[in-house]
């Protein structure tokens, strides 16, 4: 019997609501629930973060959903890495690396959220 796995997942803190996300991204309901999960996040009022430290690449699909955020709530999410040398690269080439608040790690996301 195969084990369901989760692809992402939420967590809510006081400023923050936290999406993780992790494994290959490979379906579409992964990126469908990323896409909710960000709706969801923004319906809250509290600034949305994404933690990439569990996928090993960015795809353009992913970033895609990444940057479709801007568009609906009107700024990108942060992103909590560490990130991975490949998902780095993908930002860079991309040329859209500047554009988000990069964290290294939760603790100092949720700091920053607390400062306002």
């Amino acid at each position: 019997m195969a084990r369901a796995r989760q692809a992402v997942v939420v967590t809510e803190w006081t400023n923050l609501f936290v999406v993780l996300i992790e494994g290959d991204f490979a379906q579409p309901i992964d990126l469908d629930l990323l896409g909710m999960a960000l709706e969801v996040g923004h319906l809250t009022g509290k600034q949305v973060a994404v933690d990439v430290s569990r996928i090993q690449t960015m795809s353009a699909e992913v970033l895609n959903v990444l940057l479709q955020h801007r568009h609906r709530a009107g700024t990108l999410p942060w992103l909590v890495g560490p990130l991975g040398a490949p998902a780095a690269r993908r930002l860079e080439i991309t040329g859209t690396l500047p554009h988000f608040r990069i964290f290294p790690a939760l603790p100092e996301a949720l700091d920053c959220s607390r400062d306002g």
